[in-house]
């Protein structure tokens, strides 16, 4: 519920605008982590939830369960990492940092389009994949 109160005011690109560095002076990039910790939570937990429901298949379906094991680690990392990079004051990390995030997001919206099909998730049919069938020389 936080998350989604959260989210809503940073829709409108009149909002999000403010909380960039660069165009308010008074935003810290502590303050963005924050604002974003909620989604990234939220995240974090569906990821997890996805990942033990399908350990729990049978039979196990080690591809959803592979898969969002990593993403669960990739998510706990954005949350630590700003705090290392940001506020530990380690300039190294902080591209790397920036890099994660976008690799992260992009792979959990990926892989929930990827698997949401699925039955156990609620999905409308099995997930099949159907082999290329070649003519025979």
């Amino acid at each position: 519920m936080v998350a989604f109160v959260v989210s809503v005011p940073l829709w409108f690109p009149q909002v999000s605008h403010l909380l960039v560095p660069e165009h308010n002076p008074d935003i810290t990039v502590s303050f963005q982590w924050f604002v974003a910790l909620p989604q990234t939570l939220f995240s974090l937990f569906l990821v997890r939830a996805i990942g033990r429901a399908a350990i729990d298949q049978q039979p196990r379906d080690v591809f959803v369960a592979g898969r969002f094991g990593v993403l669960t680690w990739g998510l706990a990392t954005l949350v630590v990492l700003p705090v290392v990079a940001y506020g530990g004051g380690v300039d190294a990390l902080v591209t790397p940092t920036l890099l994660l995030i976008g690799i992260v997001n992009i792979a959990v919206i990926y892989y929930l389009f990827r698997v949401h099909r699925r039955t156990w998730l609620g999905g409308p049919v099995p997930h099949e994949v159907h082999p290329v069938k070649r003519a025979e020389d």
